[in-house]
């Protein structure tokens, strides 16, 4: 069911690339991009994206994935995906009658701005890591570009056909697809891994069904422009 579903949305981008101007899908690429981040920046997160002229450079093999996250600020070091743990109270030693010193909740517990504080640096890093992801699922792709030019470069010159081209090009968007398969499911990972950070402080989690729409309108709208710029 799911790949039949996938499969229909596949065709009905490939219907829109094929009937629409790359002039009107750069632009409906590009503002999208910039709604994107105008929601995130309304919810605390300001991590810039890569630009359109940034993945295209991934693709093209003329920028490489460090460059990218280097003048994207997504070089630190990843963070342990171990769930959060609630902060812990210190071991409290009886006073000399046997009895339990009072508790001070201010010494003890988190205040709601700390909490606060902490659920913005997890979503901050949660953004961070989906951007230095999709910076390396484009490099892949770059690399699966050439592979496929440098396949039908390898063919003898009689065989240098609209047809070969035709069915190469096929068989790596084939791969391609299930490429979006693994994506899809890394993606969730690291969303789940930010509800779980977040449910673990007692913040709302609404944050991560925002970016997985996010995610997949950004998808669409790539796969979109990239069938038009190549097919």
């Amino acid at each position: 069911m799911a790949f039949a579903v996938r499969q229909r949305e596949n065709l009905k981008l490939l219907y829109s690339a094929k009937t629409s101007s790359t002039e009107e899908i750069v632009v409906k690429a590009e503002t999208s991009k910039q709604e994107q981040q105008k929601a995130l920046k309304d919810k605390g997160v300001d991590v810039a994206p890569p630009s359109l002229e940034q993945l295209d450079g991934l693709l093209d093999g003329t920028a490489t994935a460090d460059d990218v996250k280097q003048s994207l600020g997504l070089t630190e070091s990843p963070r342990s995906t171990e769930p959060a743990q609630p902060p812990s109270k210190p071991e409290q030693k009886p006073q000399e009658d046997g009895t339990k010193p009072e508790e001070k909740p201010s010494e003890q517990t988190e205040t709601a701005e700390q909490r606060a504080k902490k659920a913005q640096e997890y979503i901050d890093q949660c953004v961070k890591a989906l951007y230095s992801y999709e910076v390396d699922l484009m490099s892949d792709l770059g690399a699966l570009k050439q592979q496929a030019i440098d396949e039908y470069t390898a063919l003898p010159s009689e065989k240098h056909t609209k047809e070969s081209k035709v069915s190469i090009g096929l068989k790596y968007l084939n791969i391609c697809y299930d490429m979006e398969v693994v994506a899809d499911g890394k993606v969730q990972g690291l969303l789940n891994q930010l509800r779980s950070d977040l449910t673990a402080i007692g913040a709302e989690t609404d944050i991560a069904d925002t970016l997985w729409l996010h995610y997949c309108e950004e998808k669409s709208t790539a796969k979109e422009y990239y069938l038009s710029k190549y097919l």
